[in-house]
C-alpha cells in the first residue's frame, strides 16, 4: 500500500516565501500527500479515499478518522462489530539548511470487522552549487558535500490478524552522480509485534558545479486489522529529515596545498519558495563584512 500511494502522488508548482534571486534559476519545490482510508463492520463499508493531493503552500497535510459499529452473523451467532482507522501525514519545508521533513502515521482496530489506513508523504525540491566571488586558483569541477539524513519509523501489529508497514527515504538524483546517494528503510507485513527502523547518518557525495540536482525525501506507512472475536489492532509512523553541507575536510584531502574554504567561494542555491530565515541571511552577511574588514586590515 506504502509504494502504492508514493507512486501516485502527483506534485504542483508552489509559491511560497523567497530565497535570493541567484535561485530563482532552480526549479521550485513541490508538496504532496497520499492517503486510503476504509472500515467496515456491516456489510456497509466507509471509506475517506483521496489518492493524492496537489500543495497551494509550502506545508501539505491530510488526515482521517473513521469508525463503523453495527451487528452481523458469526457462526450463526449475531455478535457485535466494530472498527476504527485513523492517521495523518504531513510535508513541508524546514528552515535552511534542513529542508524535506515528512512524517506519516496510521492506526487500525477492529473487532469481527476490517479497518486499514495507509499515509504517505512527500517533498521534492531542487539544489545547485554555484561560485560566489573570484576563486583563487582553478575552478574544480567537482565539489564534495556530505548528505545527512534522520528517519525512523515503526510497525507493529497485535496478532496474525494484523498487519504493518513503515517506509521512509531520502535520495537525491542528477547528472552523472559518482558516488552513493540514498537512506532509506521499509519493513512491510509486519504481525504480531513491533520492528523499529531508522537511519541517521552522512554520506558523501560529489556534485558538479552549475548542475541542478533533485532531492525526494518520503515518508509513508499503512496498517490493516482484520479483526478476530478477541480484537485486532495495528499501528505504524514514519518520519525524514536531510541536511546538506559542505564536505570541507574531503576538499582539503583533494586539493592538497591548493586547498581553500568552500564556503567562502560557494553557496548552495536551492528551490526558490524553499523559505530562508532572514535573519540568518542578515547576520551571515554581517559576518562576511566584518571578515573583510578584519582582512584589509590585516593586509
Amino acid at each position: 500500500m506504502c509504494k502504492t500511494l508514493i507512486s501516485s502522488l502527483i506534485t504542483a508548482t508552489l509559491v511560497g516565501l523567497m530565497a535570493p534571486s541567484s535561485a530563482m534559476a532552480v526549479r521550485v519545490a513541490t508538496t504532496a500527500v497520499g492517503k486510503l482510508c476504509e472500515v467496515q463492520a456491516t456489510p456497509e463499508a466507509f471509506t475517506d479515499q483521496l489518492g493524492n493531493t496537489p500543495s497551494t503552500s509550502a506545508l501539505s497535510t491530510t488526515a482521517c478518522n473513521l469508525t463503523a459499529s453495527g451487528t452481523t452473523l458469526y457462526n450463526g451467532v449475531t455478535v457485535n462489530t466494530y472498527a476504527h482507522a485513523e492517521g495523518s501525514a504531513s510535508a513541508g519545508f524546514g528552515s535552511l539548511p534542513q529542508i524535506g521533513l515528512t512524517s506519516a502515521g496510521a492506526s487500525t482496530v477492529s473487532t469481527y470487522g476490517h479497518a486499514s489506513a495507509g499515509f504517505s508523504s512527500e517533498v521534492l525540491f531542487f539544489l545547485e552549487i554555484q561560485p560566489i566571488g573570484t576563486l583563487p586558483g582553478t575552478s574544480p569541477s567537482l565539489i564534495p558535500i556530505l548528505l545527512s539524513a534522520s528517519g525512523a519509523g515503526y510497525a507493529e501489529a497485535s496478532d496474525d490478524h494484523s498487519l504493518a508497514s513503515t517506509l521512509g527515504r531520502v535520495d537525491i538524483s542528477g547528472w552523472q552522480l559518482p558516488s552513493a546517494r540514498e537512506f532509506s528503510f521499509e519493513y512491510n507485513n509486519v504481525s504480531d509485534g513491533r520492528r523499529d527502523a531508522s537511519f541517521n547518518g552522512s554520506v558523501p557525495i560529489d556534485l558538479y558545479i552549475g548542475s541542478e540536482y533533485g532531492v525526494q525525501v518520503a515518508a509513508a506507512c499503512s496498517t490493516a486489522s482484520l479483526g478476530s472475536a478477541t480484537g485486532t489492532s495495528a499501528s505504524c509512523s514514519a518520519w525524514v529529515d536531510p541536511l546538506f553541507a559542505f564536505d570541507q575536510a574531503a576538499f582539503d584531502q583533494q586539493m592538497g596545498n591548493d586547498t581553500f574554504a568552500l564556503n567562502e567561494y560557494y553557496q548552495f542555491v536551492y528551490s526558490p519558495n524553499v523559505p530562508v530565515p532572514a535573519a540568518a541571511w542578515l547576520l551571515g552577511s554581517g559576518l562576511l563584512g566584518l571578515i573583510g574588514v578584519a582582512r584589509r586590515k590585516a593586509a
